[in-house]
């Protein structure tokens, strides 16, 4: 278990700790645990890993400065948003991971990242690896809505491959 993250006995309380259904058994607790704690560990290494390296072989990919600082904000947004749909699939409320995923992150959320002026610079791998963003997201939330927890957490391993796909290949600065 992840005693740093969670505690021995558990998630450690908090504001979110009440709505923990009380017929999981401890093993599925300690299941879903787990896989929130793997997929927060891909996303740390993938949003630091390019800050280690000491030539960033990333392909740059330039904006005007107005659209780099939406990008960074969009970036910073998706961040946001795949944390509360962790913590709301940690603690059994898929519907709530379901509309974060479709708000903010799937194929309803491009227009609000204006994403039709970004793709104007934005080479082919990288306008793919947003809409396979976008659309992972959509599938997600498709699939976090019927309550299947496992299909789930696996349709969101898509939405983070893509995160990885794109970060991995373009820098914007």
């Amino acid at each position: 278990m992840l005693f740093g993250l969670f505690g021995r006995d558990g998630p450690i309380r908090n504001r979110r700790a009440a709505v923990l259904p009380l017929d999981i058994n401890v093993k599925e607790k300690e299941k879903r645990m787990i896989k929130f704690g793997i997929i927060v560990s891909a996303l740390c290494i993938f949003a630091g890993g390019a800050a280690n390296a000491e030539e960033d072989m990333r392909q740059f990919v330039a904006f005007p400065q107005k659209l780099q600082k939406k990008m960074m904000s969009n970036m910073r947004d998706h961040m946001a948003a795949l944390n509360e749909i962790m913590e709301y699939m940690a603690y059994d409320e898929p519907e709530k991971a379901a509309a974060v995923a479709e708000n903010r992150l799937g194929l309803g959320a491009r227009k609000a990242h204006d994403t039709g002026n970004l793709a104007k610079y934005m080479p082919d791998g990288m306008r793919q690896a947003g809409f396979n963003m976008h659309s992972a997201a959509s599938r997600f939330a498709q699939i976090a809505r019927k309550g299947d927890a496992e299909s789930a957490y696996e349709a969101l391993t898509e939405v983070t491959s893509a995160c990885v796909e794109c970060h991995a290949g373009y820098r914007i600065r």
